[in-house]
């Protein structure tokens, strides 16, 4: 029985061979597994969908495949206000940079707190006063006495 099915499979395959075409692909076309590789890619975006082509490398076809686009991926980026260097908060979306909101801060300027300048920062210096900045530390002086 298996072999009655196997010559009548391969008189089928015969004829169709010998007919030459067969919905207008030749003997072969029909006949073959497609062995695919890729033809052309476009990269799927934040707003616009890509896609991949392939094509059979024995006969030609082509098949495509959608990739869905990916959507914003929304990042807060935040730097605080310095005594010399202003801040900023931003949303932006890390795959292709659009901004949504960018707040900027202005810098803040040294609090200074003043105390009487030592021995060492009048002979260094001249002081009579010296000023720290409570926030940053850092230091200037004043020639007035305290």
């Amino acid at each position: 029985m298996k072999r009655a099915k196997k010559i009548i499979l391969m008189l089928m395959v015969c004829m169709i061979a010998a007919s030459g075409t067969q919905a207008g692909m030749s003997a072969d076309a029909a006949a073959h597994t497609h062995k695919w590789a890729v033809h052309s890619v476009s990269k799927a975006s934040c707003t616009r969908d890509g896609y991949i082509r392939h094509a059979c490398t024995k006969c030609g076809k082509h098949k495509s495949a959608s990739v869905k686009k990916l959507g914003h991926f929304y990042v807060t980026d935040k730097k605080a206000a310095t005594c010399t260097a202003s801040g900023h908060s931003r949303k932006y979306c890390a795959r292709c940079g659009k901004n949504v909101s960018k707040i900027t801060y202005k810098k803040l300027g040294h609090d200074y707190r003043a105390r009487k300048a030592t021995a060492a920062e009048k002979k260094a210096y001249g002081w009579g006063t010296t000023l720290t900045c409570r926030r940053c530390g850092h230091k200037t002086g004043s020639y007035a006495d305290y």
